[in-house]
């Protein structure tokens, strides 16, 4: 099957073709398993547009889990990525140490409104429920 599209503007597909939407489908998932371009569609009409893999940014995993030193605990910011009560940006304020200098209490305070909660710090390794820094 011929190329579609070219790095210099947008192709119709139903010239190439393609006699159903499927079997375009499967042409793309067989051209990107190979890792040649990603191709963007919209809907109406129907056109492709190529773009090199190389300018594409890879995304954050949904499972990625945060980085977290305890020792650097106190003082960092963080967001919540499913606010609750209009809270999204927290900081914690304050942090405890047992004597092997394991982490016993982590309290972080909500920036809007001042509440305060005790958290497991352990808790801040999700990537699904917050982010590092305020976003």
């Amino acid at each position: 099957m011929s190329s579609l599209g070219s790095e210099t503007g947008p192709t119709n597909i139903l010239m190439h073709g393609f006699s159903s939407i499927k079997e375009l489908d499967e042409w793309c998932v067989s051209l990107y398993q190979h890792s040649e371009c990603l191709i963007l569609f919209s809907c109406i009409p129907i056109y492709s547009l190529w773009l090199p893999v190389s300018n594409l940014k890879p995304l954050k995993s949904p499972n990625q889990m945060n980085t977290i030193s305890s020792k650097k605990l106190l003082n960092t910011k963080w967001t919540a990525l499913k606010p609750t009560n209009k809270e999204k940006h927290f900081m914690v304020t304050e942090v405890e140490y047992d004597e092997e200098g394991n982490v016993i209490l982590c309290v972080i305070q909500a920036v809007m409104t001042k509440r305060e909660q005790a958290i497991d710090f352990q808790g801040l390794k999700d990537g699904d429920t917050w982010r590092q820094g305020w976003k």
